[in-house]
Formats: C-alpha cells, sequence, structure tokens
C-alpha cells in the first residue's frame, strides 16, 4: 500500500511543478508583449523619419523647380529679344536658327553643371 504523506508530497511537487510552468508562461507572454510594444515603437519612429525624407527630398526638388523655372523664363525672354532684333546686330554671322541652338546650348550646359567646367564659365548660384 501506498504511504499517504508520500501521495502528498507527490502532489504536492507536482503543484509546485506546474506553477513554475504557468510562471514561465506568464513571463514569456510578458516579454512577447515588451517585444511587441517595442517594435511598434521602431516602426513608429521610421514611419516618423520616412515621413521626414520625404518632406525634404519634396522641398529640394521644389527648389529646383523654380530655379529651373526661373533660368528658362530667363532665356525664354532672352530668345524673344533677339528675334525682335536683327539677327546680325545681336550676334554677327549667325543664322536666327543658330542663335538658338547656341542659347539653348547655354542653358542645357547650366542646368546640367556642364558649363561650370567651361573655360570662363560662370559660377554657378546654389
Amino acid at each position: 500500500m501506498t504511504d499517504p504523506n508520500s501521495d502528498g508530497q507527490a502532489d504536492e511537487q507536482v503543484a509546485q511543478r506546474m506553477n513554475r510552468v504557468l510562471q514561465a508562461e506568464r513571463d514569456a507572454k510578458r516579454a512577447v508583449a515588451e517585444c511587441e510594444q517595442r517594435a511598434q515603437e521602431i516602426l513608429r519612429a521610421a514611419q516618423v523619419r520616412a515621413q521626414r525624407l520625404v518632406s525634404r527630398a519634396d522641398q529640394r526638388i521644389t527648389v529646383l523647380q523654380m530655379r529651373c523655372n526661373h533660368r528658362i523664363d530667363t532665356v525664354v525672354k532672352a530668345i524673344e529679344k533677339q528675334q525682335r532684333e536683327p539677327a546680325a546686330a545681336a550676334h554677327p554671322g549667325q543664322t536666327g536658327e543658330q542663335s538658338v541652338k547656341a542659347v539653348l546650348a547655354a542653358v542645357a550646359a547650366d542646368l546640367t553643371g556642364a558649363g561650370d567646367e567651361a573655360p570662363g564659365a560662370r559660377r554657378r548660384r546654389e
């Protein structure tokens, strides 16, 4: 026959082990919840940073568009002025088409920065 004390001790040991398992499960759930919360914080921070990058890129694009539009307006006005003046007085020895090509080449060089390397080229204003 089994000893009642030994059955009670076995039951007690089983109960302690079960409690340890349940506590380990609670600890693991808490750790998972903390990790999920930290992951959400990291994700939010990354989204804020990405939004700032997009905003800065949009600002830079806007500034570049404004610069290009200003330069195009300046060139168009120069071309219109050339068309109003006799071609010989504006650019002796050049036809109207040659004048337009020269102006367009200068604009392209200025917009791409290629004009900066040319001897005697104007410095670009940033």
